[in-house]
């Protein structure tokens, strides 16, 4: 008797999100959005199969076309002790970057270096700029937020979150989710009231301060498997914080599919 069992991971379209979105492997073909239980899809692809005697590490262009490209960037900075230059990156389609690298010259040591996908809207992402927003009024001293069904099913633990647009006030990390009770708890307690319908945006940090101390090649990303994608039109923001009086120039590349 034959008891071999197959797993495949799938790429469903969700419509809600309108982008394609990858799920583990499975036994069953998906019916729902991995992301959101609520959310409908459309295509449902196969990505790869295995039995469960064979472990095969795959690319993952889920998200994107597939194509690979190398894309460069370079920005200035302005001279004095704590400027901080932030440049804006974006794309008109989905983007999946796999290895960003910098390439410091000696003015550069001792400065720092982080990337974020920042302060995007929530309903941006899903593609209904009424989703995305606070359940609940909020009063001056929360911390546990009532959130709609899409902000539960996009925000992850470690994001950071803020409310209102554009006053944009920073209530730091998320730091617990409650999908029974529909509420994200936030690592800072408001400092504003806030109204039902008011709008919840994150920003994803995926190089946090980071200290440049050599003149060297740097290169992010190179041991994960996998990449981040970056839906379409989401502004991806290199943030740079000069430590001397000295100008300088910040010069770099990121490898992705599109």
């Amino acid at each position: 008797m034959d008891t071999e069992r197959k797993l495949t991971k799938y790429t469903v379209f969700c419509e809600t999100e309108k982008s394609w979105v990858s799920t583990g492997y499975l036994e069953e073909v998906p019916t729902v959005c991995p992301n959101n239980n609520l959310h409908k899809i459309e295509t449902v692809t196969i990505l790869d199969t295995v039995d469960t005697s064979l472990t095969k590490v795959v690319e993952d262009t889920s998200g994107t076309q597939g194509y690979f490209k190398i894309s460069g960037f370079s920005f200035d900075v302005d001279a004095g002790v704590g400027v901080i230059t932030d440049h804006h990156i974006i794309f008109n389609y989905p983007i999946k970057v796999y290895n960003l690298m910098v390439l410091p010259k000696s003015n550069n040591i001792g400065d720092s270096l982080s990337v974020s996908i920042k302060d995007v809207h929530v309903g941006l992402l899903v593609g209904d700029a009424g989703k995305g927003v606070i359940s609940a009024d909020v009063s001056v001293g929360d911390s546990v937020i009532g959130v709609d069904d899409i902000t539960l099913g996009v925000v992850k633990l470690g994001f950071l979150v803020k409310l209102g647009d554009p006053t944009k006030e920073n209530l730091g990390e998320c730091i617990s989710i409650d999908k029974d009770n529909k509420t994200i708890t936030v690592s800072n307690n408001t400092s504003a009231t806030y109204s039902t319908g008011d709008k919840i945006l994150i920003t994803i940090v995926k190089i946090n301060n980071v200290e440049i101390s050599t003149n060297d090649v740097l290169v992010f990303g190179a041991g994960k498997l996998g990449g981040m994608l970056v839906p379409t039109k989401t502004t991806m923001t290199v943030q740079y914080t000069n430590t001397s009086t000295e100008a300088k120039r910040v010069v770099g590349f990121f490898e992705h599919d599109y």
